[in-house]
């Protein structure tokens, strides 16, 4: 059961890439609050075929977003895996949803991720069913690429 903090804490941990994942959050915070109406973030362990995973959980709700009706989740595993889940409720619906996950390119450190994920925050400003492929223009480079078979 992860450790729930009040406001915007951000807590540390002793793996390089999460840790200099949850620095690069420390340091865009002001910007963070000021294009969020919510953040929590949240460090969590995971047991996986008995080996023993860190990752955060890091939820932001946009600034334009008058209640927790549009939310970005993401969550960051030490191994550099990332799955991100955006979506909007609207009038008792879906007004859109997107997600991607991949591993994380090894040129790509935590501040490269948080300005992905500041783009990915004000792109939904204008966000519709039919244009979330915007957010895969901002992740796909990012992320390895599956295996393409070659004839």
């Amino acid at each position: 059961m992860p450790k729930r903090r009040s406001g915007r804490e951000i807590p540390s941990s002793k793996n390089k890439f999460i840790d200099d994942f949850l620095h690069s959050i420390k340091k865009r915070g002001k910007s963070l609050k000021h294009k969020t109406s919510f953040m929590s973030c949240d460090k969590v362990f995971t047991e996986e075929e008995g080996v023993r995973l860190e990752k955060v959980e890091l939820k932001l709700s946009p600034g334009h977003s008058a209640s927790a009706s549009c939310t970005l989740e993401i969550h960051v595993w030490e191994d550099r895996w990332i799955r991100l889940l955006f979506s909007e409720w609207k009038d008792n619906a879906w007004d859109w949803s997107w997600n991607i996950e991949g591993s994380i390119l090894p040129v790509y450190d935590g501040k490269s991720i948080i300005e992905a994920i500041e783009s990915t925050l004000l792109q939904s400003f204008e966000m519709s069913a039919s244009s979330t492929n915007r957010f895969d223009q901002v992740w796909r480079p990012i992320l390895a690429r599956e295996p393409e078979l070659v004839r």
